[in-house]
């Protein structure tokens, strides 16, 4: 092999090298905010409301302290008969990631458990996960 042979393969292997680390790293992280907001939904059940104002992020779309007070108000103990994830897709575009979630959700006033499905926008913080938007949206189901 020539010495320019060497140099387009060495090349051609370090941008596959790039490209793997880059799809392995967004994989993790869409991971992590997966693993985030089923953790945030069994929260949510326990009426762990404490732990799920600390996701809300202090430039929320709609307004941090809004947000806030509407959690205070229905994430409280025993606010929800049942409260599990049907589903979760995370993806993570540099430091925002989009999510799907739908949960089916049972209380006193729904006895029959009820599917919504909602779309996050988290931002990458020092203190990890924030989120910045929430949208239910019954075209995503």
């Amino acid at each position: 092999m020539n010495f320019f042979t060497k140099v387009i393969l060495g090349s051609v292997a370090v941008l596959l090298a790039a490209t793997a680390v880059l799809f392995i790293f967004r994989s993790r992280e869409g991971d992590r905010v997966e693993a985030l907001l089923r953790e945030a939904v069994g929260w949510a059940e326990r009426g762990e409301t404490d732990r799920v104002l600390e996701l809300v992020d202090e430039h929320f779309e709609d307004g941090a302290e809004e947000a806030r007070a509407e959690i205070r108000r229905r994430i409280k103990p025993g606010a929800f008969e049942s409260l599990e994830v049907v589903e979760v897709e995370a993806g993570v575009d540099g430091s925002d990631a989009h999510a799907k979630i739908t949960v089916r959700i049972k209380t006193r006033d729904m006895p029959m458990a009820v599917p919504q499905t909602y779309s996050v926008t988290l931002r990458k913080r020092d203190a990890g996960w924030k989120v910045i938007r929430v949208r239910g949206d019954e075209r995503l189901r």
